[in-house]
């Protein structure tokens, strides 16, 4: 069997060091799942352990941006192989800004934007913390596990997610230690201000969640100067702002 082969199989090379929840992972382990065309689903090894799903995830988001634009998605991303590195964009610049797929860093962008660029940004926060009370209720029946909030940079907008569904899933937790967790979680997070913001509202923080964002931020700009040119590049001026403002 191939799972016994490389259960057995003496060099397993090694895992990914740049990303915490991959560098944990212990080399040792195999696991592998066929899921047939007529939907039987075939296991062996350790098939049942969690793990994080890292780029898979753009298959999940590129579902949901289908069902916000439908076949006119196609229209601002392809369906081609690119040929080039997944972080390429020099096809960009001969093809009009078209990424050639969903699933390159280009095209996966085109996608968040839909997801999170329509509509009332309320509402996507309000997806965001339904997704993770889903999970949350379902997580008795699952191998304790990990979250993976996915973005470009992982820096802005996928840690206010996660800072969202960190201040749903414990209500009674102080405000800066939610933010000190999220720092050891990804050290250089830079949480969007008004996702916060509306976070801070539905969950009824009344802006304890915002003003321990502004403390956050300062503490950010500390320890990450250079955080303040890149920042005010990007029109993030007046995050630096409420950080510097303290």
């Amino acid at each position: 069997m191939i799972a016994d082969e490389m259960m057995a199989a003496p060099h397993r090379g090694e895992v990914a060091d740049y990303i915490p929840a991959l560098a944990e992972v212990d080399p040792k382990r195999f696991g592998i799942a066929v899921v047939a065309a007529d939907g039987r689903v075939f296991t062996a090894g350790e098939a049942d352990a969690a793990f994080s799903i890292q780029s898979i995830s753009k298959v999940f988001t590129l579902t949901m941006a289908l069902g916000k634009a439908g076949q006119g998605l196609w229209k601002r991303v392809g369906r081609e192989p690119s040929g080039s590195a997944f972080n390429s964009i020099v096809q960009l610049e001969q093809e009009h800004g078209i990424p050639r797929n969903p699933f390159i860093n280009a095209g996966a962008l085109v996608v968040s934007d839909v997801v999170l660029g329509t509509g009332d940004p309320r509402a996507t926060i309000g997806e965001i913390l339904r997704f993770g009370e889903g999970l949350r209720d379902t997580a008795a029946g699952r191998v304790k596990g990990h979250l993976l909030v996915h973005c470009h940079m992982g820096i802005s907008r996928s840690t206010a997610a996660m800072m969202s569904l960190m201040a749903q899933a414990d209500p009674a937790e102080d405000e800066d230690a939610l933010f000190a967790r999220l720092r050891e979680i990804r050290p250089q997070a830079w949480p969007n201000s008004v996702m916060i913001g509306f976070a801070d509202e539905q969950l009824g923080r009344k802006g304890r969640l915002t003003q321990a964002l502004r403390r956050h931020y300062a503490h950010q700009l500390e320890m990450q100067p250079q955080y303040r040119t890149w920042m005010n590049d990007l029109g993030r001026k007046r995050e630096i702002e409420m950080g510097l403002g303290l």
